[in-house]
């Protein structure tokens, strides 16, 4: 895989556990709305411009100059969802199968299944995502036709 998907996986890693251990703890509430649900595209520039602007600062310290370069993400992704919306436009890129994080969700979403089960259920989705994308698998001698 391409080094900057990979490195891509890592960060979104770490926005995912901003959100879990920073943001929801200090944003979120049991109903589920957030403040930033009322924000604009523009609020949200805005914030992420706050973060933005005091990238020179050491002031707070290394590890919240990090966590500003998450916030600067995490406010991207409400721009790029708030956008969509009042563009009434989809994805720029249509999504891709991605079998190896369908396999890692497999791993999330039960933790109940034996190694062996995992292995069948992982075996099922290549399957059914090959026979998807590229039709069933053909018989030795349907090539030589």
């Amino acid at each position: 895989m391409y080094d900057r998907v990979e490195q891509w996986r890592a960060f979104s890693k770490q926005i995912e556990l901003h959100i879990q251990q920073y943001t929801l703890k200090q944003y979120g509430n049991q109903a589920g709305n957030e403040q930033v649900d009322t924000f604009t595209v523009e609020d949200c520039f805005k914030n992420m411009e706050r973060y933005f602007n005091r990238r020179k600062s050491m002031t707070r310290g290394a590890k919240e100059k990090l966590r500003d370069a998450l916030k600067i993400a995490h406010y991207a992704s409400f721009i790029y969802d708030k956008l969509k919306d009042e563009l009434k436009e989809e994805d720029v890129y249509a999504p891709v199968a991605d079998l190896r994080a369908d396999c890692l969700f497999v791993d999330d979403m039960d933790a109940n299944l034996s190694p062996e089960e995992l292995a069948k259920v992982k075996v099922k989705v290549a399957a059914w995502y090959f026979n998807h994308f590229y039709g069933p698998p053909k018989k030795d001698n349907e090539d030589a036709k």
